[in-house]
């Protein structure tokens, strides 16, 4: 995969998938489309236990509800062994409609703007740096993120962003398919040219 996940990431040793789940979600579900290939078995690397798993068409969901009350490591592994090697076929953003995810400014593509860093020092000299989208050159200047939403459903956006006075109260678009909704931005206080 191209992308990491809300709850870990993904190794790979042949025709075996290690999903090193960093943060369990309460459900305890995981899912993932796309591999290319079907599951044939799947257990928690410590101590060999199985794990629930069932293949929906594409979509894979592996189930440790079950093993959470039990004894886990900090970061438990699930192996899934599966009946050919992982050909993933769709590389976007996976929604897995349980977890919480982040798009990032540098997981898009952008066009008439520009995706920039930003580099800081916090205190005792800790170097941090995010991305941004800005200079946005055109009324059809845009961000785009693609997704792969896997379960349908409601799904609650939030936007961060900053905005100085002169963009106070431009209209932006939300687009998703054939859906899309206009919102105003607000200042945010948030000025490029103040010094600190």
């Amino acid at each position: 995969f191209d992308q990491g996940f809300s709850w870990g990431d993904i190794t790979t040793k042949g025709n075996e998938l290690y999903l090193h789940v960093f943060d369990l979600p309460a459900e305890g579900m995981l899912r993932l489309a796309d591999l290319g290939a079907n599951v044939t078995g799947a257990s928690l690397l410590h101590d060999s236990s199985t794990v629930a798993y069932q293949q929906k068409g594409t979509v894979l969901e592996v189930n440790l509800g079950s093993q959470v009350g039990r004894e886990m490591p900090l970061i438990p592994v699930v192996k899934l062994t599966l009946d050919g090697p992982v050909q993933v076929s769709n590389q976007a953003t996976q929604i897995d409609g349980i977890t919480t995810a982040t798009l990032l400014a540098e997981m898009s593509t952008v066009e008439d703007c520009a995706i920039e860093e930003s580099r800081w020092m916090e205190k005792f000299g800790e170097w941090k740096h995010d991305y941004y989208v800005e200079e946005w050159q055109s009324e059809d200047a845009k961000a785009v993120w693609d997704l792969n939403v896997l379960a349908a459903g409601e799904y609650l956006v939030s936007i961060e962003y900053s905005a100085e006075n002169d963009a106070a109260d431009s209209e932006w678009v939300l687009s998703c398919g054939d859906e899309s909704i206009t919102f105003v931005s607000f200042e945010s206080g948030f000025d490029s040219n103040k010094s600190f």
